[in-house]
C-alpha cells in the first residue's frame, strides 16, 4: 500500500505526477549515497586521526571497522522490519541517526567518542539503508522503476568515491572533522527532503517477525566482517581471525537451518537455488569488491608513490566515475536490448582488463596509465549497476523489497569488505617481500618500520633526524608499486574467475529482469 506524495515540487516541463517522482527518486538517491559517504570518509580521515589523537592500532581497527560492521549487521533485519512498520518510517530514523552518529564523530575529543559516533552513525545506516531501494520500488511507477533503479545503483559506489574526495579536501584545508560534519549535513538534508516527498510503503500482509532469523544473521554478518577486517592485519592463521571466521560458518549453518525450518522465514534461501538470482547476487559483491578493494589501494599508491597530497589524491580517483555513471543511467535500458546475461557478462570483462591495466601502472608509475584502468573498470560497475539491481528485486513481490532491497545492500557491503580484505592481503604481501629484499629488516628500526606498512615508513622517515639515505624513501615507492601490482592482479583474475562461472551458470534469456 502506497500514500500520496505528501508534498509536490512543480518542475517546468513536466506534470505534477513527474514532478514528485523525480524529486522522490533524487532524495531517496541521495539518502542512499549519504549512507556509502561514510566508507569512504573514515578511511582517508584515519591516518589525520591517528596524528591527532595519537590513537592505538587497536583503536583505529576498530574506528575502520565499526560503521561497516553495524550497517552490515543490521541490513536484513532492517529490512523485515521495514517492509512490517513502513519504509518511509524506518528510512526517516537511520537517516536522522546517522546524522547524530556523524556529528557526535565531527565533535569526538577523544578516540573512545569518536568510536561511539561511527557505532552510531553505523546503525543509522543499517536502518535505513534497505528502505532506500525498497521506497523506489515501492512507490515509482512501472515505467520509470528502471530509472530509479540505475540512479540508485549508481548513487553508491558515487557516494563512496565523493566521501573519499570530500575528505581529501577538508583533512588538507581544515580538519578531518570537517569532512564528518559535511556527511552530517548532508545526510540531514536528505533527511529532511525525503520527509517530505517520501511516501509510505509497507506489506499489506501482517508477517511474524523472524526474531531468531534476525538475531544469527546479524551475528553471522558481524562475525564474517570482525574476520575479513582482522585478516590482512593480524593474519589469515591468526588464532583470533580464523575463530571469528568459523564463528561467522557456524552461525550462517545455523541461519540457513532455521530459515528452511520456520514457516514465515527471514529471507527464503531458496531463492539462491536458482541461477539468475545467485548469479547476480555474486555479480554484485564481485563489482563492489574490486572498486572498494582499488579505491582502497589507490589511495596509497597515488600518496607513497605519486606524492599526492590528499585532496589530489581524492580527485584523481574521479576518473572510476567517468563511465560509471553515463553507463548505469542506460544499463536497465541495454539489458532490455541485449539481455542482461551479455550486459553483465561485458561488465564483469571490462572488470578484467580495467583492473589488469591498473595492475600495470605499478610498473609504469605513470598516473596516466592507472587513469585509463580506472575508466575502463569503472565502466564494469556502470554496467552492472541497473540489471544486477533489477535482477534481484525482481526475485521478491513488491510486498518482500525491504528484503530484497536488504539483499541488494549486503551484497554490495560484503563484497566491499571481501574486496578490501583480499586486495590489501596481497598488497601487504608483496609490498613486505620486496621491502624485505632491499632492506636489512632484523638489524634496521626504520627499516622495521617501512616494511611493516608505508605509512609506518613515511612516519619513521619524518621523524629522523638530518639526513635520510635516499634507499628508504626508494623502497617505500618501488615496494608500494609492487604490491599495487599485486593487488590489482589478484582483482582482475576474480573477476576472470567471475567470467567464467557467471557464463556457466546465468541462465540464456533476454529479458530484463533475468
Amino acid at each position: 500500500m502506497t500514500r500520496p506524495v505528501s508534498a509536490a515540487i512543480r518542475i517546468r516541463g513536466g506534470s505534477r505526477s513527474d514532478a514528485n517522482e523525480i524529486v522522490l527518486i533524487a532524495s531517496v538517491c541521495g539518502a542512499a549515497a549519504a549512507m556509502f559517504l561514510g566508507i569512504g570518509s573514515i578511511a582517508v580521515a584515519l591516518p589525520a586521526i591517528a596524528v591527532d589523537f595519537g590513537a592505538s592500532q587497536e583503536k583505529l581497527q576498530w574506528a575502520s571497522n565499526l560503521y561497516p560492521l553495524a550497517l552490515a549487521a543490521l541490513l536484513l533485519p532492517a529490512g523485515v522490519v521495514a517492509d512490517r512498520f513502513g519504509r518511509r518510517r524506518l528510512l526517516v530514523v537511520g537517516l536522522a541517526v546517522l546524522t547524530v552518529g556523524f556529528l557526535i564523530a565531527s565533535q569526538a575529543r577523544s578516540p573512545d567518542a569518536l568510536l561511539v559516533g561511527f557505532a552510531v552513525a553505523g546503525v543509522g545506516s543499517g536502518l535505513g539503508f534497505p528502505s532506500t531501494l525498497a521506497t523506489l520500488t515501492g512507490a515509482v511507477s512501472q515505467g520509470r522503476r528502471p530509472l530509479a533503479i540505475s540512479v540508485w545503483a549508481a548513487a553508491l559506489p558515487i557516494g563512496g568515491l565523493v566521501g573519499v574526495m570530500i575528505t581529501g579536501v577538508t583533512v588538507d584545508i581544515a580538519s578531518w572533522p570537517w569532512a564528518f560534519g559535511v556527511i552530517a549535513a548532508f545526510a540531514a538534508s536528505t533527511l529532511a527532503l525525503t520527509f517530505v516527498v517520501a511516501p509510505e510503503t509497507r506489506d499489506p500482509h501482517v508477517r511474524r517477525l523472524d526474531v531468531v532469523g534476525a538475531v544469527l544473521s546479524a551475528a553471522a554478518v558481524a562475525a564474517l566482517v570482525v574476520g575479513l577486517t582482522e585478516g590482512p592485519t593480524a593474519g589469515w592463521t591468526d588464532l583470533a581471525t580464523l575463530a571469528w571466521l568459523m564463528c561467522s560458518v557456524g552461525l550462517w549453518a545455523g541461519f540457513v537451518t532455521w530459515e528452511l525450518y520456520t514457516d514465515q522465514p527471514l529471507l527464503d534461501v531458496r531463492l539462491f537455488a536458482v541461477p539468475a538470482f545467485a548469479a547476480a547476487t555474486a555479480a554484485m559483491a564481485l563489482m563492489f569488491g574490486g572498486l572498494f578493494g582499488l579505491v582502497y589501494l589507490g589511495f596509497q599508491w597515488e600518496a607513497y608513490v605519486l606524492q599526492m597530497r590528499n585532496t589530489v589524491g581524492g580527485f584523481g580517483l574521479a576518473p572510476f566515475a567517468l563511465l560509471m555513471l553515463p553507463l548505469a543511467l542506460t544499463s536497465t535500458r541495454l539489458a532490455a536490448r541485449f539481455g542482461v546475461r551479455r550486459v553483465l557478462a561485458a561488465a564483469l570483462t571490462c572488470g578484467v582488463v580495467g583492473a589488469a591495466v591498473i595492475a600495470w601502472s605499478g610498473y609504469t608509475g605513470e598516473y596516466w596509465t592507472f587513469a585509463l584502468g580506472a575508466i575502463i573498470f569503472g565502466a564494469c560497475t556502470g554496467l552492472s549497476a541497473g540489471p544486477g539491481t533489477d535482477a534481484i528485486s525482481s526475485a521478491l513481490p513488491l510486498a518482500r523489497q525491504g528484503v530484497a532491497s536488504a539483499v541488494n545492500d549486503l551484497s554490495r557491503e560484503l563484497g566491499a569488505t571481501l574486496g578490501i580484505a583480499v586486495s590489501g592481503t596481497a598488497f601487504t604481501t608483496a609490498y613486505r617481500s620486496a621491502a624485505e629484499d632491499r632492506l636489512p629488516v632484523a638489524t634496521d628500526p626504520v627499516a622495521a618500520a617501512i616494511h611493516a606498512s608505508p605509512g609506518a615508513g613515511t612516519a619513521a622517515l619524518a621523524s629522523r633526524p638530518g639526513d635520510v639515505p635516499g634507499r628508504y624513501a626508494d623502497t617505500i615507492v618501488e615496494a608500494t608499486g609492487q604490491g599495487w601490482t599485486a593487488g590489482a592482479l589478484v582483482v582482475s583474475a576474480a573477476f576472470m574467475v567471475g567470467l567464467v562461472i557467471f557464463l556457466r551458470c546465468y541462465p540464456r534469456r533476454r529479458s530484463p529482469t533475468g
